[in-house]
């Protein structure tokens, strides 16, 4: 029996497959286009033939692998990116699996090429003389500049959520996340961020003053700082 043809199984996979049973949106489906797009023309230059002349055989283990490395290497991509382009092809194989069985062996041996582990982002955090640097820098006048001020302090001696910290300005003026914004943009011009893993430890009683304490009764409202 003569197996189906690459570019119908193409068409399948997209609109039977990712749209129709899958349900994905756009976006996803767009993903696993750029994906295949990219396979594909890596596998046409490596064979030495047009796209259109491709072939089921043509789709073999060790040009995924030569695929994964070309990204790498050639396209300088990311480990993200690469991680993100083998599950689009896991996924891709399966189907071929499921459709052509004589390739289950093929995609068998693509779904155990494993992810690349990739290190986590450093999280970049102000010095604790940038942040005395930061408050001495605040505004002093004017109708927010309390308000201002204590909820930066909040937002650094909690180390809180910011959309909590944004629902507790909220209520004392409905552009209160703004102005604190603009208040610790202006106050940070001039100290770059450094970056790291351990928190600096809190302001003392000797330093700028804590943010004041939560109350013990809890309510359904916020609680809000006088002005």
């Amino acid at each position: 029996m003569t197996p189906p043809a690459l570019g119908a199984l193409l068409y399948a996979f997209f609109v039977d497959h990712l749209t129709t049973l899958k349900g994905l949106r756009p976006a996803s489906v767009q993903s696993y286009r750029d994906t295949l797009r990219l396979f594909l023309r890596f596998v046409a230059t490596d064979r030495g033939c047009r796209i259109t002349r491709l072939a089921l055989a043509d789709l073999s283990f060790e040009r995924v692998l030569a695929f994964l490395r070309h990204l790498e290497a050639d396209r300088h991509n990311h480990i993200r990116t690469r991680n993100q382009r083998l599950a689009a092809l896991h996924t891709f194989f399966e189907y071929l699996a499921s459709t052509v069985p004589e390739l289950l062996a093929v995609a068998q041996r693509v779904a155990a090429i494993p992810v690349k582990r990739c290190p986590p982002p450093e999280t970049c955090f102000l010095e604790r003389d940038q942040i005395s640097a930061l408050f001495a820098r605040l505004p002093t006048r004017g109708r927010h500049a309390p308000r201002d001020r204590a909820l930066l302090l909040f937002l650094y001696n909690t180390a809180h959520a910011s959309r909590r910290s944004v629902i507790c300005a909220r209520d004392t003026s409905t552009s209160a996340p703004r102005r604190a914004s603009a208040s610790m943009a202006r106050a940070t011009s001039g100290a770059p961020a450094r970056s790291g893993r351990k928190r600096p430890a809190s302001f003392s009683s000797s330093s700028p003053p804590r943010a004041p304490p939560r109350p013990t009764r809890r309510s359904s409202a916020p609680t809000t700082i006088a002005r």
